[in-house]
């Protein structure tokens, strides 16, 4: 009997202890964006960020409809819409937003071939070249960026 009050005597002591951990809280979200600014400030690397929405299929070519932006065809006496590339951006919130780039972000560029996170500062140098006009997908945990993957846009 004495071992059973042992063991439920630990048990109880292992079960209170775990509740006494703090949880920890991971907050990580995926926005498009377009950049419009890439630098550093005080030692931290900085990317301003305009997110948009990235439509492809049907979605994408509603959109274009609604804006005027898709391509009309007619074909046997019926209107048939595309749009270019088969993807459409919508921006309607042009708010710039400032986020802090983690410092081991991982970065995938189209044009490079290189392995992205072999030589980080050198591939962030690439990024702050050559940014404009580009579409890119974000990957943000606790208020930093730790993925920045370009999108190929034709």
């Amino acid at each position: 009997m004495k071992i059973i009050n042992i063991l439920s005597f630990i048990w109880i002591s292992l079960m209170s202890l775990n509740s006494c951990q703090k949880e920890i809280i991971i907050k990580q979200e995926q926005n498009y964006c377009l950049i419009s600014s890439v630098y550093v400030e005080n030692n931290k690397h900085y990317i301003e960020a305009d997110y948009v929405q990235y439509l492809t299929g049907e979605k994408a070519i509603e959109a274009a409809k609604k804006n005027g932006d898709a391509d009309v065809f007619m074909i046997n006496g019926r209107k048939e819409y595309d749009i270019p590339g088969d993807f459409y951006i919508v921006n309607e919130n042009t708010k710039i937003r400032k986020l802090e780039v983690s410092n081991k972000v991982k970065i995938e560029l189209v044009g490079l071939n290189e392995s992205i996170n072999e030589n980080q500062i050198k591939t962030f140098d690439n990024l702050k070249n050559d940014f404009k006009n580009r579409l890119f997908l974000l990957t943000i945990e606790n208020d930093k960026i730790i993925e920045i993957k370009e999108i190929f846009t034709p």
